[in-house]
């Protein structure tokens, strides 16, 4: 658990999938189900995690398909008996990166494409996910401080985990994993006799006095609706991006597709849950008014005996840690990309150079990516003036842009070498051992 090799296994991988996950849908699900196209219910809730399943399932796919590696081969002087040393030579396989693997299919100008989206999608992630947690940070915590300086705070303490590394990550979210749901989820336990049951199963009237029902409108577009909860789950694309720090080879381990799965399925448990204590608390109508309702909902509840006054700041504390992981997670990535098409495009001027087989976060060029990154982060947020406009931006671009490309691209690649490298030819090649090779 404690080594240094750059490598999760399957069940932190799971893990950090389910914080990272849970970090920000479950301030917006319940938002997102009352104002898909109009107020839909929990039906969406339902049909978006089904589609998650789905996507997670091919992002999988694309995930073991991309995990074919490099046989590296060592040759090594062993010392034997007599005058004369014996060489033996090893070999071992490598995890190749998602970029990597993009490049010796489609090209160094075309991965450069692809990888300036990706970038430009894990930046609008980064931006709008701080300021969207600075501003429930200001309202609800520190409404007296300036969200500059809350901002300033988030950034420096994601900068920081990305520069850990992966590994160092994982390790925190173990730590905090159960601290930070049990007490959430018993939280939330604590209004279940709070709940109205005419909020979910008898119309509800809407701020212009329509009558929406719950279960059956003939009229409503549910795919749509889930559809935006699927948007929730757009974390589940860093799947391609984790491929060289997974410890077990994923063409024979089975039980990472189970891992991812059953994270996706605890959070579509757990938005199915959080909808029906808010919704049924707090009604349609209050339910729509703010992004993040649910946190209305811990300043609604309170603990039996009422000895702790602000029981809310405390859970909001919980949950707090969890937006790190996430925060964190976005900065690695950007690194990640941005370093490795830097390290493919220096290969490909400079043939003659062994590329670095070191872990990406312990390369002093890491720091200084994740450190501009965070700089443009904070520059780019100080021309949001507010939060719910860019709300709608950031969830046109994710419904039309984001999840779409998310499938294509990986898709495209695939397709490409399927065509360049037949099976036939690949498997030949591997088995013979003049795959990559470097001597």
């Amino acid at each position: 658990m404690f080594s240094s090799n750059d490598k999760i296994s399957n069940r932190q991988l799971k893990r950090m999938l389910i914080f990272d996950m849970f970090s920000a849908s479950c301030l917006i699900v319940p938002y997102l189900a009352v104002r898909g196209k109009e107020e839909e219910g929990f039906i969406p809730v339902i049909l978006g995690t089904i589609l998650a399943l789905v996507y997670a399932g091919i992002m999988y796919l694309f995930m073991k398909q991309f995990n074919k590696g490099e046989v590296v081969v060592d040759t090594r002087q062993v010392q034997g008996q007599g005058e004369y040393p014996v060489h033996q030579r090893e070999s071992k396989t490598i995890g190749v990166s998602y970029i990597s693997y993009s490049k010796k299919t489609v090209g160094s100008i075309i991965t450069g494409i692809f990888s300036i989206l990706y970038l430009i999608k894990f930046f609008v992630l980064l931006v709008f996910s701080v300021n969207l947690f600075t501003y429930v940070i200001g309202d609800t915590l520190l409404s007296d401080t300036n969200p500059k300086v809350i901002l300033t705070t988030l950034l420096l303490v994601a900068a920081y985990g990305g520069v850990q590394g992966i590994e160092k990550r994982a390790r925190f979210t173990e730590l905090v994993y159960y601290l930070v749901l049990i007490p959430i989820i018993g939280y939330l336990l604590l209004g279940i006799p709070r709940i109205d049951i005419s909020n979910l199963v008898l119309p509800a009237m809407n701020e212009n006095n329509m009558s929406q029902s719950f279960f059956v409108k003939g009229d409503h577009n549910y795919l749509w609706g889930g559809y935006l909860i699927l948007l929730t789950f757009s974390v589940l694309e860093t799947l391609l991006f984790v491929i060289p720090y997974v410890s077990n080879n994923l063409s024979k381990n089975k039980k990472i597709f189970n891992y991812i799965m059953q994270g996706v399925l605890i959070i579509g448990i757990l938005n199915l849950f959080i909808y029906i204590v808010t919704v049924g608390t707090l009604g349609v109508g209050e339910t729509s008014e703010k992004f993040w309702s649910v946190i209305t909902i811990m300043q609604v509840i309170e603990l039996p005996g009422g000895f702790i006054k602000r029981q809310d700041g405390i859970m909001i504390a919980f949950w707090t840690l969890s937006i790190f992981t996430l925060l964190s997670a976005y900065m690695f990535y950007l690194a990640h990309i941005t370093e490795e098409y830097i390290q493919l495009c220096i290969l490909n001027h400079f043939p003659n150079r062994k590329r670095d087989k070191n872990a990406i976060h312990q390369t002093p060029i890491h720091s200084y990516t994740i450190i501009a990154f965070g700089v443009l982060a904070y520059i780019a947020s100080l021309f949001i003036t507010s939060i719910e406009d860019e709300f709608v931006n950031f969830g046109r671009y994710f419904a039309y842009i984001g999840i779409p490309q998310s499938i294509l691209i990986p898709l495209f690649i695939l397709l490409v070498s399927i065509v360049r490298f037949p099976k036939s030819k690949q498997d030949k090649r591997r088995a013979t051992g003049h795959e990559d090779i470097k001597k």
